[in-house]
């Protein structure tokens, strides 16, 4: 006679299967991870079409609600200066508004889907360690440097070949309420945009191992910057992001290296106001310079302090990481999310006979 000896143990029933390295299991791991991560693909998906699509539907709406809201104002607005700083603070607060709408509905339906499968998984908003923080900041701002650096030059060449790639308007407008409403929308994305890419997508693709994770999060991050150049450079800043959001376990990270490339891109924008000429370039490479010099020392210190800096966890998967990308990117909602990208990219690209 045949007997199950396990120590006891019940035999398993006739539904159970047996995997190497997992034992006797209901399901085939690689078709349970195939599945889970084209849900989470699904999700993103979605995400991305709300915030591509979200600004043009929402675009007569908001302009109504501001013409009517700004109204009174104009009715006192009787001499070319105020109608003037009046339209500059109708422009900045409807790109505002737009901002907001697209980056909300996608934050509330994250909340809702893309949860871990822990319970208990830790929160996004711990207290990181001083010295990751730190470190995570300066190499963050150095490399969006080097990633802005290397934009121009990609931009300096396309030009050479008859290809003008436009931008969208970030110019600091002149009218102080202007300012203002323009500081809240270049400051926002540095939570909201953290909060979606580094904390809900980022987390819920973890379960697939890190480095996975890190390129979906990053791919989905560049696909929300109008041009092919920002995407590029969305992306290589949003992998250098999501390795110190792993690295530190927390979201602050994130969000203090990305409101400090902020602020360092706001403090360029501004020397050609505060310098005349030739001064503002100067004052601007010796910024640069010292940003990269910075961010070199944080990059040793790193390295020296943290034991195995550049070893990520493969987690516990049944697939090679090439797989689970083509998984990844080849479902549907996906793939659209994708084309609505390319044709809004393409609207910034002028190619010079």
């Amino acid at each position: 006679m045949n007997h199950w000896q396990n120590g006891g143990e019940a035999p398993p029933s006739a539904d159970h299967i047996y995997i190497n390295g997992y034992g006797f299991v209901t399901e085939d791991p690689w078709q349970r991870e195939n599945r889970d991560i084209w849900k989470n693909s699904a999700i993103v998906g979605i995400l991305l079409i709300c915030i591509l699509a979200v600004p043009a539907l929402c675009s007569y709406p908001v302009q109504v609600l501001l013409s009517f809201l700004l109204a009174p104002f104009a009715y006192f607005a009787n001499d070319t200066y105020a109608a003037a700083e009046l339209q500059a603070l109708y422009i900045q607060l409807r790109a505002l508004l737009l901002y907001a709408a697209s980056m909300l509905f996608p934050l509330l339906l994250a909340a809702a889907l893309l949860r871990p499968k822990r319970r208990r998984s830790p929160s996004f908003f711990r207290r990181p360690s001083p010295h990751v923080l730190s470190c995570g900041v300066g190499i963050t701002m150095a490399s969006w440097i080097l990633f802005y650096l290397s934009g121009e030059l990609l931009s300096d060449g396309l030009l050479q070949l008859g290809v003008l790639t436009l931008s969208p308007d970030t110019s600091i407008p002149a009218s102080p309420a202007a300012v203002f409403v323009y500081l809240i929308r270049m400051l926002l994305p540095a939570l909201l945009e953290e909060l979606l890419f580094r904390g809900y997508i980022l987390r819920s693709m973890r379960q697939f191992g890190d480095s996975f994770a890190i390129v979906a999060s990053s791919v989905a991050f560049g696909l929300i910057h109008y041009t092919y150049l920002r995407d590029l450079r969305a992306f290589a800043l949003g992998m250098v992001l999501a390795y110190f959001v792993i690295r530190s376990g927390s979201l602050w990270t994130a969000v203090a290296a990305r409101l400090s490339c902020i602020l360092l891109g706001l403090a360029l924008d501004c020397l050609p106001r505060l310098f005349p000429g030739e001064m503002s370039s100067l004052f601007g490479n010796f910024l640069m310079l010292a940003v990269l010099a910075a961010g070199l020392l944080c990059f040793v210190l790193f390295c020296r302090t943290e034991g195995n800096p550049f070893v990520l966890s493969s987690g516990h998967t049944a697939t090679r990481i090439s797989r689970k990308l083509a998984r990844f990117f080849g479902n549907a909602f996906l793939i659209l999310a994708i084309l609505l990208w390319v044709i809004q990219a393409a609207g910034y690209l002028q190619f010079i006979g």
